[in-house]
């Protein structure tokens, strides 16, 4: 009985090691590389055509590809994850940044700016920011970065 017994644990074991070792292809990872091709037709993308899809940027050639991947992203979204293609992540991320000077933000000069906190490096860059807001709303936004909401007046 104590030999059937040492057997199956040496079966067990011989069999646990193999799966684990051996007995498995181990996956290998693919490579992503960023969008550079329209998942909907295949052409190259054109940057003024896109779609935030669950915190990920999808450009497209042309506004039609846009509509079709409207129909049923997630087929896109699959199709591209399987040819190791990733889209921008467009996830919100806190300014650190001055969008004026590129230099870090210190949070006592700021502007509220459509419901908007922006904040900045120094005064200055204030008056600036006044002079042209959507220009630096623009930056904001190339960057990833959404300004958090102004506390209500």
């Amino acid at each position: 009985m104590r030999k059937a017994i040492i057997l199956v644990v040496a079966v067990f074991a011989v069999a646990a090691f193999a799966a684990s070792v051996g007995g498995c292809k181990s996956e290998e990872k693919k490579e992503m590389k960023m969008q550079t091709m329209c998942p909907v037709m295949g052409g190259l993308i054109n940057r003024a055509y896109y779609e935030d899809y669950e915190n990920k940027r999808v450009y497209f050639g042309h506004e039609t590809c846009k509509a079709e991947f409207k129909k049923n992203p997630d087929k896109y979204m699959t199709k591209m994850e399987g040819e190791g293609v990733k889209c921008e992540d467009m996830s919100a991320k806190p300014q650190t940044m001055c969008p004026v000077l590129n230099a870090p933000v210190d949070k006592k000069y700021y502007a509220d700016y459509k419901g908007q906190r922006v904040y900045f490096c120094h005064d200055g860059c204030i008056a600036t920011f006044n002079k042209d807001p959507e220009k630096y709303m623009k930056a904001l936004k190339e960057w990833g970065v959404t300004p958090e909401p102004a506390p209500n007046s």
